[in-house]
């Protein structure tokens, strides 16, 4: 910046005070971005990569430096940058690491300032997962020449350090906080998204009191790529104060765009976007994953889910970690409400489950009047309104049909038990006339609590995935599920079933307080588009089914949404040759969702010949039975994810996928459910469950059913879909 004065009718002192003034400019001076190439910094080892990443959530522009070794392999190094000159007090940057470890155990992770080649400031992360604000105060040093070095001597090839963004400014570390007070005239704060814009952290107060506390990428300009909703019905008619820090500039106006409204204020397209699948539940914006909460109550199946709602990824760090909230009458059809739980002092809401107390053992309920009470992780230090808190449980219940959740003052209900102990799965166990709770404790343990009013739970036992045979923890970790089932329909003759994140199972045999195993670790997903499933508490008896849901996982490029829900199954246990299995199938009401229905028996397909033609990229319900002697390959293939029936070998292969299957009858029955980005397939009646993503932005939409081989089929019905959102 050049300044430029008109000396000759000045007096001295203010000749003096003009020169001060543009010497001192605030303007920042942007150190690094990293945006596209590592140029000009020194590069020592091999940890630093060819180049900026796009790997860590919440870097600025369009990527960022991390140590990540692109083969894994065991690598450390450094990258130092050319020497520059220190103009401004502070130095801010964005700064984190990939995984906790780094903390705990051997190796060393830091952003250094050098003077002279000697360290005179550095600054290890504190915070994983994501990259956070962190900086110097280098008042000091005004006017020397210095350099910046990124450090890793860890050589683990999973623990990485991420840095961003290193700029120069007169803004203090704490950063400068920017207010505004809103009138709560309607029901909802909508929120302007600028995808990796910088991140702003957000308090709410009402009354003097901290309620939310939330960040995310706000676009500061009228380039918006999107609105997500802030719902704050109970605060309606009061004022309250919207708080934010800035630490890279600062923009007095930068609350301004905010806006007001009763629900979504862009609305137009919702439900319609080129991508959103048709007959899965997804947000109508933000992020989500696990299904949490599955109940029936009152007439209405309650989803609730990990939510960000602020953005479409899964949020720093778990910052925004909410209970979303939607409800269905017929599991097809859902309806989105607002957020159930939010984040408070004792951390963000991960995942739990939900129960009706018939019997108001917890005393929450009225008498004419039933509690819904959710019993959930509060992850404590994953918000910085949390900061120091451990991983406890809470409990929150609900008198209006999970319209409205109140927070049990007696929070946290049981303590921290190790780093992550977490997702507790409750239900009630007649037997014994108690609650049940399953617990995750991390590194790979489920412990059984028993309770009388899930405010006060009793340890009765533990088990270790080693007592199971199991060999990796990442093959039966989070997200419990334990239920009782019939086998082949006698209720005479039941298993328990405990099952894990990844669906893959154990049968055995428990009595309230303690699971026998009886076999060893079973598999139930076959694909790559499944995770975290739970079913329904209390489905009413006259039904009788286990009916699940789970987290499919599958990107959406480019939407105001991410990931969805897999298409509810009804779970049951067989005989099979194998042994007792558990099958999966969709439930029954995905009838009231057909449009139209094409079958065809007796079908001696030629090779090549194309058994959807005049079928277009679509919605379908696709079910085939075909003659087990059948030799050959039968191909199927929608929006770009191929699927390849090896008759011969017996095996179905999908991109990376390759599943073994055994058809002893003399046909084999192939079903298939295909939306916008997914495709659910169901082998043998349910034995062989594989849900699979169609990855990408789907540039080739097409469907197609093709043989190698003359195939007799014997019946093939295509049935047509109706939108969920029509």
């Amino acid at each position: 910046m050049i300044c430029k004065i008109d000396l000759s009718n000045l007096m001295l002192p203010f000749i003096v005070l003009l020169v001060l003034s543009c010497n001192q400019s605030s303007e920042p001076i942007v150190i690094a971005t990293f945006d596209h190439s590592l140029e000009n910094w020194i590069k020592e080892g091999k940890a630093f990569g060819e180049g900026p990443v796009k790997e860590t959530m919440g870097y600025y522009g369009e990527a960022h430096l991390s140590s990540l070794n692109e083969l894994n392999e065991p690598s450390t190094g450094r990258l130092t940058s050319l020497e520059f000159r220190i103009e401004r007090n502070y130095i801010h940057f964005l700064l984190g690491a990939r995984e906790i470890d780094f903390m705990n155990e051997k190796g060393d992770m830091s952003i250094e300032l050098l003077l002279n080649g000697e360290v005179v400031r550095s600054k290890k992360p504190e915070e994983f997962h994501a990259m956070f604000h962190a900086g110097w105060n280098v008042s000091e040093f005004k006017g020397e020449m210095v350099q910046i070095s990124v450090m890793d001597e860890d050589d683990r090839p999973f623990v990485y350090i991420d840095v961003d963004h290193i700029v120069q400014n007169n803004i203090p570390l704490e950063g400068i906080v920017t207010e505004r007070i809103i009138e709560m005239s309607s029901g909802t704060i909508n929120i302007p998204i600028k995808e990796n814009a910088p991140r702003y952290y957000f308090e709410i107060y009402a009354n003097g009191e901290l309620i939310r506390a939330f960040d995310a990428s706000l676009a500061t300009t009228d380039d918006i790529d999107f609105w997500v909703k802030h719902d704050m019905y109970e605060w309606s008619g009061e004022h309250v104060k919207i708080r934010t820090y800035q630490y890279f500039e600062n923009k007095s106006k930068i609350l301004d765009n905010l806006v007001v409204s009763d629900g979504l204020i862009d609305s137009d397209n919702l439900y319609k976007e080129n991508l959103r699948p048709q007959f899965h539940f997804t947000a109508k914006r933000g992020w989500l994953n696990d299904p949490n909460g599955l109940v029936f109550h009152q007439g209405e199946y309650h989803l609730f889910y990990q939510s960000n709602p602020y953005g479409n990824d899964y949020g720093r760090n778990d910052y925004n970690k909410t209970w979303g909230h939607a409800v269905s009458e017929d599991l097809v059809h859902w309806k989105e409400l607002p957020a159930a739980i939010n984040p408070d002092h004792l951390g963000s809401i991960y995942s739990g489950s939900a129960i009706i107390d018939h019997n108001n053992s917890t005393g929450f309920g009225l008498q004419q009047n039933l509690a819904l009470v959710a019993l959930y992780t509060s992850a404590g230090t994953r918000n910085r309104w949390s900061l120091g808190e451990p991983f406890t449980q809470s409990v929150a219940y609900s008198l209006d049909n999970g319209r409205t959740f109140t927070k049990y003052d007696g929070n946290p209900v049981f303590e921290n038990m190790g780093y992550i102990n977490r997702d507790p799965k409750v239900f009630w166990y007649e037997a014994g006339q108690h609650w049940v709770i399953v617990l995750y404790l991390d590194h790979g343990a489920f412990v059984f609590f028993t309770s009388d009013d899930l405010k006060e739970w009793k340890q009765q036992s533990t088990i270790q995935i080693e007592d199971l045979g199991i060999s990796e923890v990442s093959a039966f970790e989070d997200c419990p599920e334990l239920f009782e089932l019939p086998i082949d329909g006698n209720p005479e003759n039941t298993k328990w079933v405990l099952y894990a994140g990844s669906g893959d199972y154990v049968l055995g045999d428990f009595d309230g307080k303690k699971f026998i195993p009886k076999t060893g670790l079973l598999k139930y997903n076959h694909g790559d588009c499944f995770y975290a499933s739970q079913t329904f508490n209390n489905v009413p008896l006259e039904d009788g089914r286990r009916i699940q849901m789970a987290w499919g996982i599958v990107d959406f490029p480019e939407m105001p949404f991410n990931q969805m829900m897999t298409f509810p199954v009804s779970l049951t246990l067989r005989s099979t040759t194998n042994g007792v299995r558990m099958f999966a199938n969709p439930v029954n009401e995905i009838e009231k969702l057909y449009n139209s229905m094409k079958s065809y028996t007796d079908i001696y397909s030629q090779p090549g010949e194309n058994l959807l033609v005049g079928f277009n990229s679509g919605l379908y319900d696709i079910s085939m039975d075909v003659l087990s002697s059948s030799q050959g390959n039968i191909i199927f293939e929608a929006n770009g994810r191929e699927i390849n029936f090896d008759l011969d070998l017996q095996t179905i292969a999908s991109e990376d996928l390759e599943i073994n299957y055994q058809i002893k009858d003399a046909e084999m029955n192939i079903r298939l459910l295909v939306d916008i980005k997914s495709i659910e397939l169901y082998l043998n009646d349910g034995e062989i469950y594989i849900p699979l993503r169609i990855d990408g932005k789907i540039e080739l939409e097409s469907i197609s059913l093709t043989s190698d081989s003359p195939v007799n089929i014997q019946e093939l019905k295509i049935r047509t879909l109706r939108s969920i959102w029509n």
